[in-house]
């Protein structure tokens, strides 16, 4: 056991400060070694701090950006919600922690969710419904395309109001098969406004050409499968709102959303020929909305 004396050394060793006599001491240079110890320690622990101290604002910050668009994405946070934040299958997993990633993905739900915001209370609920099933999983080819689909026909919603058309909603699918109908009514003054809403995505070839990494020539006309695409796409809308109503005074409208493959170079030319395909089909009483040309409309 340590004497008085030696005690009262060990004291004095941290109340004073370092000298050449004190350092001569065996004891002393002991306590100073652990004095330099305790030192690394508090620098370690201070930078360890500092680190933690970062990583927990930049989680901070995060979760205010997540809360910032939930109030920017209203009626989009409300679709995420729906689903269960573990579901890695559904389109929805882990959506806010990576959505600032891309800001062609920040761009596209930004006009989105504009569309959405437009609907009324009652149509956003039909509709949140209706997308919900295909939020789940995704097509084997074709991804996500059926949610985007029917988040499309929100602009059939909001080129009707455009129209100044009142009393706007989405008609639910009869449940019996023989019977067709449209997607969308409205009102305008007396008449009865309809829409049908159709999205044509990218072609199979260039599906495949992606996957592949490969490379396709630019068209700046129609494919004949394309063609015959739009034509039978044009033919099922306009069966659709024929269906519903065979009223003299209704306005029918298809709003066909259009992804071409060589959208970037050639979308006006291609916007002409669809019109002028369309023009040929002789659709008494059925008008054509392209996406793009709605506000020359």
């Amino acid at each position: 056991m340590a004497s008085k004396s030696d005690r009262r050394s060990i004291i004095n060793c941290f109340i004073t400060p370092f000298n050449s006599d004190s350092l001569s001491s065996p004891v002393n240079l002991t306590l100073n070694m652990r004095r330099m110890e305790i030192s690394k320690i508090l620098e370690i622990g201070a930078v360890g701090l500092g680190f933690l101290f970062a990583l927990l604002s930049y989680y901070w910050l995060r979760k205010e950006q997540c809360v910032k668009s939930h109030r920017k994405y209203i009626r989009l946070s409300e679709l995420v919600s729906l689903h269960h934040p573990d579901d890695e299958n559904s389109y929805f997993y882990n959506f806010w922690e990576t959505f600032y990633e891309s800001p062609e993905r920040v761009r596209a739900f930004l006009l989105i969710e504009k569309e959405l915001s437009t609907l009324n209370d009652i149509s956003w609920c039909f509709l949140k419904e209706e997308a919900k099933k295909f939020c789940v999983k995704p097509d084997e080819r074709r991804g996500w395309n059926q949610l985007f689909e029917k988040l499309n026909e929100a602009k059939g919603y909001c080129f009707l109001k455009l129209k100044g058309c009142s009393r706007i909603r989405f008609i639910p699918r009869a449940n019996k098969n023989n019977i067709e109908t449209p997607d969308l009514v409205g009102w305008r003054k007396a008449s009865q406004v309809l829409c049908e809403v159709k999205t044509i995505n990218i072609s199979d070839d260039l599906l495949s050409a992606r996957r592949k990494r490969s490379v396709m020539c630019a068209q700046n006309e129609l494919t004949a499968g394309l063609a015959n695409k739009l034509k039978s796409t044009i033919t099922k809308a306009a069966s659709q709102l024929n269906s519903y109503s065979n009223l003299p005074d209704t306005e029918k409208y298809i709003y066909i959303v259009i992804a071409y493959d060589d959208e970037l170079d050639y979308k006006d030319e291609l916007n002409t020929q669809t019109r002028d395909l369309f023009n040929t089909m002789n659709l008494v009483g059925v008008d054509l909305v392209i996406h793009n040309e709605a506000k020359k409309i």
